[in-house]
């Protein structure tokens, strides 16, 4: 599995970071994100 990610790091070229104050806003975020077709990890 480590592999992959750091497989797919390279192809997307770029890590965004995300940072909550809120942990009632993670699930949220986590749907907008697969929705619009992120690649999200965990």
């Amino acid at each position: 599995m480590e592999r992959r990610m750091i497989e797919q790091i390279g192809e997307m070229g770029v890590v965004p970071v995300v940072v909550l104050n809120e942990s009632q806003n993670a699930v949220p975020l986590a749907d907008a994100l697969c929705e619009g077709d992120f690649h999200v990890q965990k």
